[in-house]
This record gives C-alpha cells, structure tokens and sequence, in this order.
C-alpha cells in the first residue's frame, strides 16, 4: 500500500510460503489468500479505493448505455457476444463476456 500498488496488484503479489501452500490440511477451501488480502486492504484502506471515478460511480445502465454506444450500438454488441460465444473455450470466457 506504502508502494502505491493497487488492490489487484498487491494480490498477485502476496503469495503463502512455499511450504504453507502446499501443506493438505491448509488448503484454500473455506478462505484465500485473495480474500485475506482484500480483508486486510479494506480494513487500512476503508471504502475509498484511490480511483477518482469511483467516489461517485454512474449508475449500472448508464454504463452499460455508454459501453453499447462507444462499441457501436446494439446490433453490433449483439453480434459479438454471439461470435465469442461460439469461440470460448470454457464456461469462464463465456460468462466474462456475458456479464461484463
């Protein structure tokens, strides 16, 4: 945090010791690493997250409005969704398109 990383890059730098990770009764089944960290990093940081826009974010479908005009309307967002659809090799690609 001292360092000015963001939240997801103190995540991927924050990593259990090499023999914690791969010790069997301390898998990561009931709690992460990740959510240890954002715990952490909410707890210091509080609400704010260090991004501007979002101290006052727009609304889920004014965004979404913005997002379909800037890719070129509708039709064309349309056609997209269903040309990844058909190329995505597993259940997580189609659903980051889907519910972006």
């Amino acid at each position: 945090m001292e360092h000015l990383l963001t939240l997801d890059e103190i995540i991927e730098s924050t990593k259990l010791p090499t023999k914690l990770a791969e010790h069997p009764w301390l898998d990561q089944t009931y709690g992460t690493v990740e959510w240890a960290t954002r715990g952490i990093f909410n707890t210091y940081i509080g609400w704010f997250d260090g991004e501007a826009q979002n101290l006052r974010p727009l609304k889920k479908i004014d965004q979404s409005e913005n997002i379909i005009r800037l890719a070129g309307g509708p039709i064309r967002v349309v056609d997209e969704i269903w040309n990844s659809q058909l190329e995505a090799q597993d259940c997580q690609d189609k659903g980051s398109v889907l519910f972006s």
